[in-house]
Order: structure tokens, then C-alpha cells, then sequence
């Protein structure tokens, strides 16, 4: 803590150009709220295909039944969580993503 101090203080006039004023923090703040409004969480949207993106040797279908999740329908963040869970205990996979896309 006390090393991070020092060098703070030591660079206190480099990083003064950093700093915002306060009225451009609340700009900064208020623009953040106003774009997460806009947001559409994948909770929020119907998942009409799920694309698997497969660079092992396990078959898609494999995979497909693996991760269990039905298209068609809401998937809620805790059922895609689930399919990696399920994804991961085959232990052969060292990361797995997954995004929304509107098409």
C-alpha cells in the first residue's frame, strides 16, 4: 500500500492531466446509465439458433446434447452458465465464450 502511495504522490503532476472535473465525471456517469437503458440482456431474448463454434475432437452433436438448452425460447443467464458447467466437465476445454447476436 505505502509503495503505491509513494509513487503516487511522486507522479502527482502527470496525473493531474488524467483527472476529470466534477461536472465531467456526472457527464461520464449519466451517458453510462443512459446506454445501459438501451441494453437488451440475453435474458431478455428469444434464442432462435445455437451455433457451436468447435475446435476439438468431440462431434457437434455430442456437444449440441451436452449443453442441453432448447432454442425457441428465453435461455436465463443461469441455464447458460449451466451448459458450460456441463461443457467444462469433460475437461478438455481450457475456455469457453459464448455472445448474442442479432440477425
Amino acid at each position: 500500500f505505502q509503495a503505491g502511495y509513494d509513487i503516487t504522490k511522486q507522479l502527482k503532476d502527470k496525473l493531474k492531466g488524467l483527472r476529470l472535473s466534477n461536472a465531467d465525471y456526472q457527464k461520464y456517469i449519466d451517458r453510462k446509465q443512459e446506454v445501459r437503458k438501451t441494453l437488451i440482456y440475453g435474458d431478455q431474448r428469444v434464442v432462435d439458433d445455437i451455433v457451436i463454434v468447435n475446435n476439438t475432437h468431440y462431434s457437434d452433436v455430442l456437444l449440441t446434447n451436452r449443453i442441453e438448452l432448447e432454442t425457441g425460447r428465453r435461455i436465463s443467464t443461469a441455464e447458460i452458465e449451466k451448459a458450460v458447467e456441463n461443457l467444462y466437465a469433460l475437461d478438455r476445454f481450457e475456455l469457453i465464450t459464448y455472445h448474442f447476436e442479432e440477425v
